[in-house]
């Protein structure tokens, strides 16, 4: 998770023969968030209740009431609100600040596309209303689901950036659980661990006896009669 997406941290840079090529910058939250240390070796890690970390414009509702508990789909919350200040120039609740902005997240819905793009598909509207839903169960549980439904709308180039993705496997964490072996099976898997060290446990020990039992003849051979 990055927990502090917004314009000042995504950069449109140069690549290897001059294309165009977006960079996102400033990982110090997101190492707060992972270790307790931000870039400058300070910070602490995220185990207050209630904490409040990020950028309150592109923050997703659950990342306000609490930073300890969100997961990576707050952060295509904050996607969306950049694409579609892209596309419209300001945001989609308005460009209120502090308190009155807060509220207005919390509790409002968000300007839809269409009503400042008309020329904007509907589908493309569509996608950004669903990662802006106020709760993160509704939203696309994945940035691979955000991107398979934007390749509709992107150039070739992106969609082979796609295809790069998608065979990348499934991701990993909150938003997608990595598949967990049942109890029984962590249990053989348990005990096979055991025996394997149980195994090599004993033939240390044999080898062991062998060197002794070898050096004690050699001893006893050597022995002035």
């Amino acid at each position: 998770m990055h927990r502090d997406l917004k314009p000042a941290n995504v950069f449109v840079t140069k690549g290897a023969g001059g294309t165009a090529v977006v960079k996102v910058l400033d990982f110090g939250v997101s190492k707060m968030g992972a270790s307790g240390v931000t870039e400058s070796g300070g910070g602490q890690p995220l185990t207050k209740t209630g904490a409040v970390i990020g950028t309150v414009a592109y923050m997703a509702p659950e990342q306000m009431l609490d930073a300890k508990r969100v997961d990576a789909r707050a952060d295509l919350w904050s996607v969306a609100i950049i694409l579609h200040e892209l596309l419209t120039r300001t945001t989609p609740f308005g460009p209120q600040n502090g308190a009155n902005l807060v509220a207005t997240m919390l509790t409002k819905p968000p300007v839809t596309l269409s009503s400042l793009r008309p020329d904007a598909p509907p589908a493309l509207d569509a996608v950004l209303a669903r990662c802006l839903e106020k709760e993160a169960s509704r939203r696309y549980p994945t940035a691979g689901a955000v991107a398979a439904a934007l390749a509709p709308f992107t150039t070739p180039r992106a969609r082979g950036a796609l295809d790069t993705l998608r065979r990348m496997g499934k991701p990993t964490g909150h938003a997608a659980p990595a598949p967990k072996e049942p109890p029984a099976a962590l249990a053989s898997a348990s005990d096979r661990r055991a025996r394997r060290v149980w195994t090599i446990v004993a033939l240390v020990g044999v080898a062991v006896t062998i060197l002794l039992l070898g050096i004690l003849a050699g001893v006893l051979i050597a022995r002035p009669r």
